[in-house]
């Protein structure tokens, strides 16, 4: 279970470690598993795409968010993804 907190230092910290355990999993994962079928339609290495598009998503809308502007994830509408600001 997780804490929400709004400690930056907490934050930086769990995040560093999480992405820490995550790249040990990915360094042990052998390129065979990626296409296996873990969800549904979802492969492994759909899974894990996903997983990196949402790192980069949320690093760019955490640097909009610091600048003031709305962040994309904040305006997405289901069907149609997020609005154009």
């Amino acid at each position: 279970m997780t804490t929400q907190t709004n400690n930056r230092t907490d934050l930086i910290t769990r995040l560093e470690a999480e992405q820490t355990a995550l790249q040990a999993v990915l360094r042990d994962l052998p390129e065979e598993r990626m296409g296996e079928t873990l969800l549904g339609v979802w492969s492994l290495g759909d899974v894990l795409t996903h997983i990196a598009t949402w790192y980069e998503l949320a690093t760019r809308d955490s640097e909009r968010a610091i600048h003031g502007r709305t962040p994309a994830l904040a305006t997405f509408q289901p069907g149609r993804g997020p609005r154009p600001t």
